[in-house]
This record gives structure tokens, C-alpha cells and sequence, in this order.
């Protein structure tokens, strides 16, 4: 079976969970194959995976209190942010995981010049969601 079908199959596991205790087996199963899926997806990039930065750092913006960019609400949900190797990494991407069209996606990469790219599957929700790269260019 390949990650998007362990991961769905994984999903639909938590509906099936009678008891507490076996949906809590099941969420720590999908969040663990979702967590190795983007970090097998970071390490094919060279990049380092990153609990979260504002949308406004991968556009290089600088200071202490960088905001999210206007329209990060529509673009970005179920977000993975990426960084370079090493200490202080710069942030270098971030993957969203979007319900319905991702159209929305690409006009928000068109107004900021960022690169964009629709993955081959969601590590999310591979039947619901499309995954959305955004990357800074280089």
C-alpha cells in the first residue's frame, strides 16, 4: 500500500475506534504517518522540517513580530514549514494541505513572487485535501 492509502486507511481507523483508547491508537498511528511522510518529503529536498514561521518570513521579511501576509487564510491550511540546514535556518517553504480548489494557492504565490507547485498527493488528507507547495525563489 503507498502513503496516501496508509494514511487514508489510517483516517478512516479513527471512525471504526470503539473506545477511547482505540482512536487514541489511531490518531497516534496517522500523526506518525503523517509525520514521517513530510519528513521523507523534507529530506528529499535537503530541508530541515520546522514547527511554523508567519507567511511573511518565506517573502524575507525581517524584524521581531513578522505578520502573516494578507490572504494567508484563504491559501494556507494545514500548513509544514521547511527551513535550510543548520543553526538558524532561513525559512525555504511551506506545504499546504487545502480543501476544494487550490487556484486560491496559486494567486497568493503570484502576488508575493513566490514559487508555486501542486504535489502529487496530500500527506493530510490524500482523498479531501491537495497539497500546495510554496517556495521562496532562489
Amino acid at each position: 500500500m503507498n502513503a496516501p492509502d496508509t494514511i487514508t486507511a489510517a483516517w478512516r481507523a479513527l471512525d471504526r475506534g470503539h473506545t477511547r483508547r482505540e482512536q487514541d491508537a489511531a490518531w497516534r498511528y496517522l500523526c506518525e504517518l503523517r509525520n514521517r511522510e513530510r519528513d521523507r518529503f523534507a529530506a528529499s529536498r535537503g530541508w530541515v522540517v520546522c514547527p511554523w514561521f508567519a507567511t511573511g518570513r518565506l517573502v524575507g521579511a525581517r524584524g521581531r513580530w513578522v505578520r502573516e501576509l494578507e490572504g494567508t487564510e484563504d491559501a494556507f491550511d494545514h500548513r509544514s514549514c521547511f527551513t535550510t540546514p543548520g543553526r538558524g535556518g532561513r525559512p525555504i517553504a511551506i506545504v499546504s494541505h487545502v480543501y476544494g480548489d487550490p487556484a486560491v494557492c496559486f494567486r497568493f504565490a503570484e502576488r508575493y513572487g513566490l514559487a508555486v507547485e501542486q504535489l502529487e498527493s496530500s500527506w493530510y488528507l490524500p482523498q479531501q485535501c491537495t497539497a500546495v507547495l510554496f517556495q521562496r525563489p532562489e
